[in-house]
C-alpha cells in the first residue's frame, strides 16, 4: 500500500492518533522494489506518498537516503514530496542507528518539513555513538536560537533542496 498507491493511505491516516499528532515522521524501508522497475528508492516513493496522503496542514518527516536530497537526483519525486512545506530541518546520521544490519558506511537523512516557513533551517550531522541528549539539546538550541555547535548549525534563511 505504502509504495504503489498515495490513495490507501489517505484511510490509515485518518487514524485519531496520527490526526492529534503534531509530526507524523515515516522510516520506510530502503532498498529498491522488487515488484516494479524504478529509478528511485522505495524511501523516495514512500515519502512521496505519504506526503500526497497527509493533510495539508500537517508537519511530516521522512527519513530518506543521503544521495535524494545531495543534487545528484532528479528533482521531480523532490518536488512532489515538498510540494506545499518548507525544509526545516535535516539530520544526517548513520543509516546502522534506525535499520539495524546496514553497512557501516552507509548513511542517511531525516528530512523534517512545515507548513509554515520556519524562521531558520536547522542541520544536523551526527556521527556513530553520539550522545543522544546532548544532540537533542543542541536541537532545541539551534532552532530556538540559531548559531553553531558542535553538531550543526542553523541558516537564517530557507534552503533550496535541489542545490
Amino acid at each position: 500500500m505504502l509504495l504503489d498507491d498515495a490513495g490507501g493511505l489517505e484511510e490509515a491516516l485518518d487514524d485519531p492518533i496520527i490526526e492529534r499528532a503534531q509530526l507524523v515522521l515515516l522510516i520506510p524501508p530502503l532498498g529498491r522494489s522488487r515488484l516494479k522497475t524504478s529509478r528511485y528508492d522505495m524511501s523516495e516513493i514512500a515519502a512521496r506518498n505519504m506526503a500526497a496522503a497527509l493533510a495539508p496542514d500537517k508537519r511530516f518527516g521522512s527519513v530518506l537516503l543521503l544521495r535524494s536530497i545531495s543534487g545528484r537526483r532528479p528533482a521531480p519525486l523532490l518536488d512532489e514530496i515538498f510540494t506545499g512545506r518548507h525544509l526545516s530541518t535535516v539530520i544526517e546520521l548513520p543509516a546502522r542507528e534506525l535499520y539495524g544490519q546496514v553497512s557501516f558506511a552507509m548513511r542517511v537523512c531525516v528530512v523534517v518539513l512545515d507548513i509554515v516557513e520556519p524562521p531558520r533551517t536547522v542541520l544536523l550531522s551526527i556521527r556513530r555513538g553520539a550522545d543522544v541528549e546532548v544532540v537533542l539539546g543542541e536541537y532545541e538550541t539551534l532552532v530556538s536560537e540559531g548559531g553553531r555547535t558542535m553538531h550543526g548549525f542553523a541558516l537564517e534563511e530557507p534552503v533550496d533542496y535541489r542545490l
